[in-house]
């Protein structure tokens, strides 16, 4: 007897409303190719989108209104495959179906068939052991003896250039097709074994999803923001998901519910690292607990997200906020040792407006979407240097999210100088936010690449240090000088009885005292005797002398 299940497919397909036979067209196209192992090439023209677990989920929701005939076809290229042979999982738990000859071939790397197929079995293994011993999520249900016994049944067949692999499901039984080879050139993120291993983690939670949590029928993206991060968890060195979280940085005033998913593996990546010295498995309890909440109490993926961290003590709120500066250190902003563990191999994020603070107060009107982040980028120039201030907003309203058109109207007013209703920023800058519904806004500051509670504040200075100078304790010596929108200054030092020894325009450094730095050299790179020594600095026309001591 032949068994017909549904497939959360892991490919380049588009999620967009489609009608019936759009959808239709769609599915048995992608199949047929995939089915089509004979054939000598097996490149799909589609966009490179990760996954049509959505076309699939509309499929299966709208499945009776077919005709008998296209019924039955969506069921033929649906059907359990039969592969030359199978080895069993070191665990016990898997059955890895493959070929031996033909396209289905594994081909992972230079790894011999056996050795490719036994790493996809450890890699199963390993995302079972990680799921199920380690986090307690409930392992798949059996499927009886369909595959020639009780194991879970994994078949490795040969794609082409789109697929990574995909999950078959009816009702809470499903079993896992993955990627042959995973080459480069076909287009792939990650390639070989590697690639397998992310794979293996990124289907059996979705075997473990559908099988004991949810139907799939709506909110896929958290299907697969679930199943992303948890590629990163189980194989933190792959970074599959590097390729994906493009999208969601270019784009994150609209709301989680607008994206396809993968894009947001970065929200449990963030709730894994957040609470980490508080505990090494708080965001993954706080994870599981959605999904219970999914299961139990059928809610919304939003909705249990934020009351699966209110559980645990976390407001969503808060933490929405506290995730959106996260994102902002990233790429080119990245602090070392803090924020994001891998934070320098992200993008940064867009700025929805970016502004100059020509006058003495701007405001400016934003529709905030529910869920969303709106970073508003503001340059000012009237303190000397070329100062940036981003105003950081998130809104919180995870019930709002739930359907259209509940943007939040908030207009946003920020000033170089106290103004009526506006609270400070810093010593420097204030702000004032008025919205009809202002308790779903929470803001955050980020001024010259600092959160503004973390900003040293910034002053002229009239003495060099430290003092007095040694080359064998000391790297540079901090020279006071004026600010310059430039963020240069021009540097002189002469000895005692005024003979020249260095000349030269360093940059000025503002985050506290500002000051260039100077390495001691002199301007044939040598050490200087000990001895006093005068600096002179020119900025913005301006001019600061004084004298310091070096003594060897």
């Amino acid at each position: 007897m032949k068994n017909y299940l549904f497939v959360a497919l892991f490919i380049a397909l588009p999620l967009q409303a489609q009608n019936l036979d759009s959808l239709y067209q769609k599915l048995m196209g992608s199949r047929i190719n995939i089915k089509n192992t004979q054939s000598s090439t097996h490149v799909i023209e589609m966009q490179p989108e990760k996954c049509g677990f959505g076309l699939i989920a509309s499929i299966k929701e709208h499945f009776d209104e077919y005709s008998i005939e296209r019924q039955q076809n969506l069921l033929k290229v649906m059907e359990r495959r039969e592969l030359q042979t199978s080895i069993i999982s070191p665990s016990g738990l898997f059955r890895i179906h493959y070929d031996t000859t033909g396209s289905n071939v594994p081909l992972y790397d230079n790894l011999s068939i056996e050795e490719g197929v036994f790493e996809v079995a450890v890699a199963f293994d390993s995302s079972y052991h990680f799921f199920v011993n380690l986090l307690g999520y409930i392992e798949p249900p059996s499927d009886g003896t369909l595959g020639g016994d009780d194991k879970y049944d994994v078949y490795i067949v040969d794609y082409g250039s789109t697929l990574y692999g995909q999950t078959f499901f009816e009702n809470d039984v499903s079993y896992i097709e993955i990627e042959n080879s995973f080459k480069k050139s076909e287009g792939f993120n990650s390639y070989g074994i590697n690639a397998a291993r992310a794979t293996a983690a990124h289907e059996l939670h979705h075997a473990i999803q559908v099988g004991s949590y949810g139907d799939a029928s709506k909110d896929q993206y958290y299907y697969e923001l679930t199943s992303t991060a948890f590629e990163e968890f189980v194989y933190d060195d792959v970074n599959d998901y590097y390729a994906y979280i493009y999208s969601y940085f270019r784009n994150t005033a609209k709301k989680l519910e607008s994206n396809k998913g993968y894009n947001l593996a970065i929200w449990n990546i963030f709730l894994q690292e957040r609470f980490n010295s508080e505990d090494p498995l708080i965001g993954h309890k706080i994870v599981m607990k959605s999904w219970e909440l999914i299961r139990d109490k059928g809610y919304r993926a939003i909705i249990a997200i934020a009351n699966a961290m209110e559980d645990y003590g976390k407001s969503f709120g808060n933490e929405f906020n506290v995730f959106a500066d996260w994102m902002y250190f990233t790429n080119d902003n990245t602090k070392a040792g803090q924020y994001f563990e891998e934070a320098v191999n992200y993008p940064s994020v867009k700025s929805t407006y970016t502004l100059e603070l020509e006058e003495s107060e701007k405001t400016i009107t934003i529709q905030s979407e529910p869920t969303s982040i709106n970073y508003l980028t503001f340059t000012d120039y009237s303190q000397g240097f070329a100062d940036t201030i981003v105003a950081v907003l998130s809104n919180s309203d995870v019930y709002g999210s739930l359907s259209n058109n509940n943007e939040l109207d908030v207009q946003f007013s920020i000033s170089n100088g106290p103004f009526e209703g506006a609270k400070s920023i810093n010593d420097t800058y204030y702000s004032k936010l008025a919205s009809g519904s202002i308790e779903f806004i929470q803001s955050s500051y980020i001024i010259n690449n600092e959160l503004s509670w973390n900003e040293i504040p910034r002053k002229e200075i009239d003495f060099a240090y430290p003092q007095p100078y040694s080359y064998e304790t000391n790297s540079v010596i901090n020279i006071p000088t004026h600010p310059d929108l430039t963020e240069t200054a021009e540097l002189r030092i002469y000895s005692s009885d005024m003979n020249l020894v260095y000349s030269g325009n360093e940059k000025i450094f503002s985050n506290g005292n500002i000051v260039v730095k100077w390495n001691g050299f002199d301007d044939q790179g040598d050490q200087l005797a000990s001895g006093i020594y005068v600096y002179v600095t020119r900025a913005n026309g301006k001019i600061k002398k004084g004298k310091f001591v070096i003594l060897n």
